[in-house]
């Protein structure tokens, strides 16, 4: 059995300033989500390929009240082919450019799968400590995501769960009772603000 990583449990990476009362949520993944997957991991700047409609999605769901977070495993970064640092550098580059600056705080495991950590999805601790920290409402909120691996962490956090097809789910994992399933995040954007 590998013992647990030095490497804070959950990494928070705040991009602006935070919430001072209980709010409704989007939480993101953000690989199949923001931008594309990639075979292997997204390492640089190069690997990055957003997708389309997000940056407007997301600022009419700032605008209509939703705080918006990223919560995305890197296991890159514990099995040593990035640097956290660069990690996080890349991460930014991601969330500035997909989400229009809307994002107030990225989560970050930067476990290996096998590293019995409780921050990596499907277990909730990026959920839960995003939610504690910045004081969110998980019954009001929403994880998105792209595999059912999200649709567990987000209904194992009290979150309601969203899995859309721009990602790793190809309809054959089952997913969370009562999980939402749309075409990419625009689409749900659209629905949940009733567009």
């Amino acid at each position: 059995m590998r013992r647990p990583s030095s490497t804070p449990a959950v990494l928070v990476d705040r991009h602006r300033i935070a919430l001072r009362h209980p709010r409704r949520a989007l939480i993101l993944d953000r690989d199949g989500v923001l931008n594309e997957n990639v075979d292997g991991y997204v390492l640089q700047q190069s690997q990055i390929r957003l997708l389309p409609g997000n940056p407007e999605a997301l600022t009419a769901a700032r605008r209509a009240g939703f705080a918006i977070f990223v919560a995305t495993n890197q296991q890159c970064v514990g099995l040593g082919l990035i640097s956290l640092d660069r990690a996080l550098r890349v991460n930014r580059s991601i969330v500035n450019a997909a989400s229009a600056g809307t994002v107030l705080a990225s989560a970050i495991c930067p476990h290996r799968a096998d590293a019995s950590c409780q921050c990596r999805k499907p277990l909730p601790g990026m959920l839960v400590a995003l939610a504690r920290r910045f004081h969110l409402s998980a019954e009001h909120s929403y994880y998105v995501g792209d595999a059912a691996t999200d649709s567990i962490a987000a209904s194992a956090a009290g979150f309601k769960p969203v899995v859309v097809r721009t990602g790793r789910w190809d309809g054959q994992d089952a997913l969370i009772d009562g999980t939402i399933v749309t075409k990419d995040l625009p689409s749900f954007v659209s629905l949940v603000l009733g567009r």
